[in-house]
């Protein structure tokens, strides 16, 4: 096991990074993407082993960046900040981050807008090595796997590749999922020691042997290409202009045969060229595939995204809808309590009757409370 992952399981920087939690709950109003446990740990690790260039794929608002960059200049002055969005609002993407660093900070954040890893290229200096990578991006399925393809040449022996939402049904968005479970090689994820649950953040590490970790990637690469569920549930004819109307099968997944060719490019230039060759001709069927299908890979991710959502919504409202019958089978109940007491003839027996039942009728919502509290731990 590599040494960097023994230090994650000994250290346990989820219960470390419980320090920085008062700071990021400032930052709460922003909505927070990561959990209190999973930003604490990366700010802990990062200042903890003084890491000295990160790359930071998908940005937001810059919540992660903010904490990222100054747990990184708190234990090394020469620490640098990379972070790439294919998004260009600078209203709202990297926002927070850019507002919140001070001058000085800035010198060490360098935000890329409207930009993805297929420019990293152009984007990163030569002859860095990053000791973090964190993808956060697009989640689907293959441009998880492309961010991935596009970090491993800028790794060293020892780096940490941060996949965020795997093992994930909140969207059907699996990108990172895939990753992390068809990893053979060392990786680790996040434990909630509070609550006892595993977290929906891991990383893995580059592959010691280099054929081990090309069957890795193949392996991930042949799984079907799958719709972006965040582009497919906003699209509207009406808003789009009528030139791009066709361009939706391609677009609904991410990236288009011009990409694929800029993709080709790259690993001829950072991979053998036996994988080289093996990974493109995956892409390029698979590309072809989602193509011909490329109205059902649509529809199935808006559908997905539908049940999923209303899954949740019954879930998160299941509790106040279970409450809500409840008082009004309560309200019933006493209406009918009421009408019986008008017929006991002295008031004190009236009220002692209708006490009786009241006090039974809270006994069972507690016992029904503490079957569903029960249930619920189950």
């Amino acid at each position: 096991m590599n040494k960097m992952i023994e230090k994650l399981i000994k250290e346990k920087y989820e219960i470390k990074g419980s320090k920085f939690h008062p700071l990021i709950q400032k930052y709460a109003k922003y909505g927070l993407l990561m959990s209190p446990v999973q930003m604490g740990f990366l700010s802990s690790l990062i200042e903890e082993n003084k890491f000295e260039n990160i790359l930071e794929i998908g940005v937001f608002q810059g919540v992660n960046s903010v904490f990222m960059l100054k747990s990184g200049l708190q234990a090394n002055k020469n620490f640098q900040l990379y972070s790439i969005d294919l998004a260009t609002n600078k209203n709202f993407y990297g926002k927070v981050a850019v507002d919140t660093f001070n001058d000085k900070e800035k010198q060490h954040f360098n935000l890329f807008l409207g930009k993805s890893v297929l420019d990293i290229e152009e984007l990163i200096p030569s002859g860095i090595k990053f000791d973090l990578v964190f993808i956060d991006a697009a989640h689907s399925h293959p441009l998880s796997l492309i961010d991935l393809i596009y970090s491993i040449p800028y790794c060293h022996k020892d780096s940490l590749i941060f996949l965020h939402d795997i093992i994930d049904y909140d969207e059907p968005a699996w990108g990172e999922s895939y990753i992390f479970e068809a990893w053979s090689y060392d990786k680790y994820r996040l434990y909630d020691y509070d609550n006892k649950v595993f977290s929906n953040m891991g990383c893995i590490m580059a592959h010691d042997n280099i054929k081990n970790m090309h069957e890795d990637l193949k392996i991930i690469a042949q799984n079907k290409f799958m719709a972006n569920p965040w582009f497919v549930q906003y699209y509207n004819h009406s808003n789009m202009e009528v030139n791009k109307i066709n361009n939706i099968l391609t677009f609904g997944l991410g990236f288009e045969d011009k990409d694929l060719e800029k993709i080709k490019n790259f690993i001829d230039k950072h991979y053998d060229k036996i994988f080289a060759y093996e990974i493109f001709e995956i892409f390029k069927q698979n590309l072809s595939e989602y193509k011909k299908n490329s109205l059902y890979n649509i529809h199935e991710s808006r559908l997905l995204h539908s049940f999923i959502n209303r899954i949740m919504h019954l879930e998160n409202n299941r509790v106040d809808l279970s409450r809500e019958r409840f008082n009004d089978l309560e309200y019933r109940v006493g209406k009918i309590i009421d009408s019986l007491a008008w017929f006991i003839p002295v008031r004190k027996w009236r009220d002692n009757f209708r006490n009786k039942f009241k006090m039974q009728s809270r006994a069972e919502q507690s016992r029904a409370e503490q079957s569903r509290a029960e249930q619920s731990r189950a």
